[in-house]
Formats: structure tokens, sequence, C-alpha cells
């Protein structure tokens, strides 16, 4: 990589850091990747990294062993759980809102004939309005629990001064959404092969929709998440007062991206590799007779490189949570009409494999560490921050389909709506005279990116450090709550146990 791109990359994080905090994502978006296990320094580090460090030397003179190779074995157990719950509704329901309507004689955010529900009006069936109202609501929440193997080996009689490490996550998320409907009116409902379900509830569970969903339940997903390789050199080695080193980092992906099957769909890691370089560090703040107090920091940039994920999104033109509009065939013998009345769910067509770059992310872990004889306290901090996503379709777009008229449908002419909106009722529909083709260039990508993210952790950790049969070793445990700027990361609080033995 050339100085000058490089340059490039670390201005654009900086200029992303600075603005972030002004900027809120107001736009409804389709997909959410929360930060992986394998992107927290303080699940891999806090504690850890010192504990690591220091082992490779002995412990009264702070100097590697050179007659041997040092292994340091760590393993963590954490829980972490999210609590911008209203925040995160902002991020994918309409207009910044947490709660919607569903009205469907106009006036609301949703119009109920769209996905599939009509009530009577006046106590006969109207072919043109109902009376159906009512509110939804979400509030998405994700829990983790999980467990982090670190292995760090000493490679000093091959190369001095040089190790090997690898990260390996195995996670459990549990996502919930806490999808609501209230508010609901009296209305008798329509029950009949276009307009099948009695709320919105079911509406959103349409058995028929392969992408978008909205769960009732709660989801969960367990696995190994991203696999992490890194390669260092320690180039300042006076261990008695201070250690300097840099390493190369290499992500290995475990699974297979965004599905879209469900909205906030449970993730774990990504499908994307990813290349990086590091720098860590530590030197002696204060010295007692048995008290040390330390600064140590590591810093990672690492870039991820593209790979194919299934993203929905919606119209330019028809706003937010058009994706869940109707759509219509268009007729290949007549063109300016569509084929047929029938209408069909658009989430199934505006949902595509599409080619996701998300590009860079910075790390940061500031701390001290306290050693107290047998003692260890370490009070810490972690910035971490993501650039905005690039999303492009993998293939291109040649559906022959348009966004569906209910009114031409009742007259037997068949055509399209091209203006519709998923507030729009069916009986305010303006039809258009001849058939509108949905082109890519209808298509809101954008809608289906995430964009960039900055979070701020604040964390403490204690540990009892021991030998057993001359090995060191070391238990202890931990907490942090970590601050978004905005709702495209999580604000949550975790809590930890963790262990380790070297030799």
């Amino acid at each position: 990589m050339s100085i000058k791109k490089s340059r490039g990359i670390a201005l654009q994080l900086l200029l992303l850091i600075s603005i972030s905090s002004f900027i809120s994502a107001k736009t409804s978006q389709t997909a959410f990747v929360p930060r992986s296990a394998a992107e927290d320094l303080t699940l891999e580090l806090a504690l850890n990294g010192f504990e690591t460090t220091h082992n490779y030397y002995k412990q009264d003179h702070y100097k590697r062993p050179h007659k041997k190779s040092m292994i340091s074995f760590q393993g963590k157990t954490f829980y972490q759980g999210s609590k911008n719950d209203e925040d995160l509704a902002r991020y994918f329901l309409l207009s910044d809102k947490t709660e919607l309507k569903l009205i469907e004689q106009g006036g609301g955010d949703i119009s109920p004939n769209w996905i599939g529900i009509r009530g009577i009006s006046g106590g006969a069936v109207d072919t043109a309005i109902g009376q159906y109202h009512s509110s939804i609501s979400i509030r998405p929440k994700r829990e983790t629990v999980g467990f982090t193997i670190n292995h760090n080996q000493d490679l000093s009689m091959m190369i001095k001064n040089l190790w090997l490490e690898f990260y390996i996550p195995i996670i459990q998320v549990t996502h919930k959404i806490n999808f609501r409907e209230y508010n609901t009116g009296e209305a008798t409902i329509i029950d009949d092969a276009t307009f099948p379900f009695k709320n919105a509830l079911d509406a959103f569970n349409n058995p028929n929709w392969l992408y978008g969903r909205i769960s009732t339940s709660k989801r969960r997903y367990f696995g190994l998440s991203d696999f992490q390789i890194k390669l260092g050199y320690d180039i300042l080695t006076n261990y008695s007062k201070s250690h300097w080193g840099v390493y190369g980092d290499l992500l290995l992906p475990t699974n297979d991206g965004t599905k879209a099957d469900y909205l906030f769909e449970p993730i774990i890691g990504s499908n994307h590799y990813g290349l990086g370089l590091g720098t860590n560090f530590d030197f002696t703040l204060l010295k007692g007779d048995k008290e040390k107090i330390y600064v140590l920091g590591d810093l990672k940039w690492r870039h991820l490189f593209s790979a194919t994920e299934k993203r929905s999104f919606d119209l330019k033109n028809n706003g937010q949570w058009s994706r869940y509009l109707m759509i219509a065939h268009q007729n290949p013998s007549t063109p300016t009409r569509a084929i047929d009345a029938d209408n069909h769910p658009g989430i199934n067509y505006f949902t595509r494999d599409m080619k996701v770059k998300p590009k860079d992310r910075l790390d940061l872990l500031i701390a001290l560490h306290g050693k107290f004889d047998h003692f260890h306290a370490e009070l810490g901090y972690n910035l971490w921050a993501k650039s905005s996503e690039k999303v492009s379709l993998k293939s291109e777009w040649n559906e022959n389909i348009g966004i569906f008229d209910p009114t031409t449908a009742i007259a037997g002419a068949v055509t399209s709506s091209s203006i519709a909106n998923i507030s729009t009722p069916f009986n305010g529909i303006t039809h258009d005279t001849d058939f509108v083709k949905i082109t890519q260039n209808d298509l809101d990508l954008d809608s289906a990116r995430c964009k960039s993210a900055f979070t701020q952790k604040f964390y403490l950790g204690v540990s009892w450090n021991y030998k057993t049969f001359n090995m060191p070793c070391m238990i202890g445990i931990g907490s942090a709550y970590e601050i978004a700027d905005r709702n495209t990361a999580f604000d949550q609080w975790s809590a930890w146990m963790h262990s380790s033995i070297s030799f």
C-alpha cells in the first residue's frame, strides 16, 4: 500500500471520528451488522494483553527467557446486552419514528392493504376502503454469550522477538425485536386470497415472503465467529522499563453474512476477509517496592474486503418501506399493461445478492494497569470506528415488474401505480396510463447498506495472578459499558470472567 493511500485512509478515519457525533442515521435501513467479537479489543486484550506480554519474561527481572519458547492460553467467558432499543427502532422504522400507524382510510404511516389486510366499512364489504387501523412498534434487543480462546506462541527460537497469536470467539447471539401491535380497531376483517391476514403481526410474517419478515419470537444463532491471526515482532525490548511491538493481522471469516430473511437478523461475525496492521506497547509509569503502575495500549487498523451478501432495498421515488409494496408483472405481449390482476410481494423482488464492501475499521485501547503483588487491576478505554459500507447489485436488474394498481385490477385493465408509497390507501391510488416498469435507476441501494459507526467503551477488570507448578496463571473478572454516538451501533454493557496459563 502506498504512503499516499495510507495517509488518505487515516484522514478519512480521523474525519469520521471528528464529525460522527453530529450525524444521525435517520433514514430507514434494512440491514444491521453489529460489531463482532473479533473487532473488540476489550474482549481480546482486557487484562489478557498485559498477562501475555509479561509472561514471556521472568517475573522478577522482566526479561525474555531465550532457552525456551513461551506458550500462553487464555479463555474468557462473557455476556453482552444491548440498551438502546428505541434508537434501534428509529434505525429500522420510517421517518425516525419509534412506532408506526396503520390506517386503511389513509393518513397513517402504512396502508394495511399493501400487506394483505382489509376491513369492512359500514357493515358490508367495501371494495375501495375499510376501517382497519392499529399501531405497531419494535424494540430491538441483542444478547450475546460467548467464550474466547487466545493462544499466543513465542517464536524466539526461530527469530528473536517474533510471536504468533490465534484469537477464536465462540458465540451465541439472541435477537428479539419485540414486535407489538396495539390500539387495534374493531372493524371486521376480510379473509380471502388477496387479503388473508387479520392483524399486522401475521401479515409481516407472511409465509409467501422469502425475506424481510418481522419475527414475533426470539431468534438465535450459535457458531464460531471470525478467526483472527496475528504475527508480531517486538521492536523495543528494554523490558525493565518498556515494550513496543508491531503486528500484522489476518481475519478469516466463518459465516455467510446477512441473509435478509428477517429484519434485525442474528449475525455472528461476517463473510469478509480482512487484513490489518497494529501496534502495542506498555511502559512503567510508577514504581514502588511491590507496586507498579503501567500504561499500555493497542492500536489496530483493518480493511475488510468485499463479499456477496443478501440485502433488501427500497425504491427512490416511493419512499421508505416501499419494498413491502405489492408488484405486478408486465405483460410481454402487451407491454403497456400488467400480465394479470394477481399481486405479488415486492420484498421477494427487492432483495438481491449484493456486493458489499465494509472497508475500514479502527480499534484503539488505552489502559492503566496496576500490579500490587498478586493482585492486578486495569482501568481502560476502547474506541472503535468503522466506515460506511459500499453496496452494489451483483447482477444487473432486469425484472419486468411495476407497482401493483388495485383500482385498474378491479376494472379488469391492469396497469401500474408508479408513484404509490406504503401509506397510500387503495382508494387513493393514482394509476398510470401505461405500465411503468421499475428500472435499476429506481432502486435505492443506499437503504441496504450499513452506515459508519463510532463507539467508546470504558472497562474495569481485576485479577489474581499466581503460579502453579511454576507456571504463571491468572483468574479475573471485569465489566464494561459501550456508548455509541448514534443508532448505527449498540449501546451495551458487558461482564466477563477470564483465566490464563503460560508455560
